[in-house]
C-alpha cells in the first residue's frame, strides 16, 4: 500500500477482522501479495466487489478459504474486475490479530507495470559483517533467483543463487569480508528478466 516495509497494519483481536482497499474504479486484477508480520493469518478469504456492499470470493476452490504462509505470499487467481477488494479474516495463527507490511494488487497477466521480482530489501548487521536481502517472486513459483552485490568501487563482492519457496519467497543471508565502506548496491535477476533488480545499502566496516 505505501512501499515502507517499516509500516504495517494490524487488527483487533478477532478472528473476523477484515482490511479493505478501494481501488477508485472497477480494475481488472489476478494476484494479491502479502508481506506478513508474524502475527498472521492461519486462514483468510479475498472477497471483491463493485459496491461495497456485495462480496464474493476470488478464489473458487475450497470455499474460497485460503491458508496463509510466514513471510511473503502470492495468491493468483483467474483475472477478476472489481473496485474493492477485501482481505477477510477466517482464523488466526496466533493470540493476536492479523498484521501485514503490505498487501498488494496486481494484474500479472496484464503485463508491463509489474516487476517479476518484488518487495526487495537488504538490511545490515555490520557488526556481524552480515548482510540479509529478500523478497518475493510475483509468480510465486520457484524460481533461480540471482544475485550480484558491487561495492563503492565497483568491485564485485559476492555473486549467488537462491531458489524462491512456493509461495514466492526468496532470502540471501551474506557474510561480507575486506575494508567496505560507503554505497554498495545489490542486483537481483531471474531467467527473462530485461533489467535487474537494483537496491542499494550503506555499509562501513573495517576488518
Amino acid at each position: 500500500m505505501d512501499g515502507f516495509s517499516s509500516t504495517r497494519w494490524a487488527s483487533n483481536y478477532a478472528n473476523d477482522s477484515w482490511f479493505q482497499v478501494d481501488l477508485g474504479e472497477a480494475k481488472e486484477f489476478d494476484a494479491i501479495r502479502i508481506d506478513w508480520e508474524l502475527a498472521r493469518a492461519k486462514t483468510y478469504k479475498i472477497l471483491v466487489s463493485d459496491d461495497n456492499q456485495n462480496w464474493t470470493s476470488a478464489i473458487k476452490d475450497n470455499e474460497g478459504i485460503i491458508a496463509a504462509h510466514d513471510g511473503k505470499e502470492t495468491v493468483r487467481f483467474e483475472p477478476v474486475k472489481a473496485r474493492y477488494v477485501k482481505f477477510q479474516g477466517v482464523e488466526r495463527n496466533t493470540d493476536y490479530g492479523y498484521s501485514f507490511y503490505e498487501f498488494g494488487v496486481y494484474n500479472l497477466a496484464g503485463g508491463g507495470e509489474v516487476t517479476p521480482i518484488d518487495g526487495a530489501r537488504a538490511a545490515v548487521d555490520a557488526d556481524a559483517k552480515k548482510l540479509t536481502i529478500d523478497g518475493l517472486v510475483m509468480d510465486g513459483s520457484l524460481s533461480n533467483v540471482h544475485l550480484k552485490v558491487v561495492d563503492s568501487k565497483g568491485k564485485v563482492r559476492y555473486e549467488g543463487e537462491t531458489t524462491s519457496t512456493e509461495t514466492g519467497g526468496f532470502q540471501f543471508a551474506i557474510k561480507l569480508t575486506g575494508n567496505l565502506k560507503g554505497t554498495c548496491d545489490a542486483y537481483l535477476s531471474m531467467e527473462g528478466m530485461s533489467a535487474p533488480v537494483k537496491i542499494s545499502f550503506e555499509y562501513d566496516k573495517k576488518d
